[in-house]
C-alpha cells in the first residue's frame, strides 16, 4: 500500500478511536494533559504560544490557552489563509478575539498577521503520533506546511509540541517527504522529548 493510501486507513481508524472515547474521559484527558504541559519547562521558558483551538473530538487547548494569558504569554491562534492551503497566525487576547471559522473551526478575528517571533511552542493537532515525533494530520497539509515555514527561523526554532491522547500514540505511521515532525508529545500519562 503506498503512504498516501496507508495514511487515509489509518486517519479512519484513528478517528474511530476518538468517537468512541467517552466525553468526560476526554475532559478529564485533556486536564491532565494541561497540566503536564503548563508544569513542563518548554511551556515555563516560552514567551509566545501558539494554539490551535480545539474541535470537539480533540485534546482541549482552552485550559492552555487560558493559562498562558494568565501567566503573561502572547498567544497566537492559526487561521486559514485565503488560499485555502496556508495558515495565518493571529493574536488573541480573549475568547472575544475568536469566531467559527474556516470548515466550523475556530479562528482569530483579528487582521493582523503575526509572526511567531522568539521562544515559541507551537501546539500541534493530529489524528496520531509516534513516540519519534512523526505526525498525522486530517489530511489537508496545513500544519506541515506552517512547520516547515517556521522551522526556517534556525536562530530561534519554534518548538512543535503534539498534545494528544495516549490512544494516538501509533508504533509507526507511513511517512512522505512533506512529513514536518513535532520535538514534544505530551499525553495524559507522559511528556516525550524527540531528539
Amino acid at each position: 500500500m503506498n503512504p498516501a493510501a496507508a495514511k487515509r486507513a489509518l486517519r479512519d481508524r484513528l478517528r474511530e478511536t476518538l468517537r468512541q472515547v467517552d466525553p468526560a474521559d476526554l475532559e478529564r484527558h485533556s486536564a491532565a494533559i494541561a497540566d503536564a504541559f503548563i508544569a513542563s519547562a518548554p511551556y515555563t521558558d516560552c514567551r509566545t504560544l501558539v494554539a490551535y483551538l480545539s474541535l470537539p473530538r480533540e485534546v482541549c487547548t482552552d485550559a492552555l490557552v487560558e493559562q498562558a494569558w494568565r501567566d503573561g504569554k502572547r498567544v497566537l491562534a492559526p487561521r486559514v489563509g485565503a488560499d485555502d492551503t496556508t495558515l495565518e497566525l493571529v493574536e488573541i487576547r480573549s475568547w472575544s478575539d475568536v469566531k467559527p471559522g474556516f470548515r466550523g473551526i475556530r479562528e482569530p478575528t483579528g487582521t493582523t498577521i503575526a509572526a511567531a517571533g522568539p521562544s515559541t511552542v507551537l501546539l500541534v493537532p493530529g489524528l496520531g503520533f509516534t513516540d519519534d515525533g512523526r505526525r498525522l494530520g486530517r489530511g489537508g497539509g496545513h500544519y506541515d506546511r506552517l512547520l516547515r515555514t517556521l522551522s526556517d527561523d534556525t536562530a530561534d526554532p519554534v518548538l512543535p509540541c503534539g498534545i494528544v491522547l495516549e490512544a494516538q500514540l501509533v508504533p509507526d505511521l507511513p511517512a512522505e517527504p512533506h512529513d514536518q515532525r513535532v520535538r514534544m508529545i505530551v499525553t495524559e500519562h507522559r511528556l516525550i522529548m524527540v531528539m
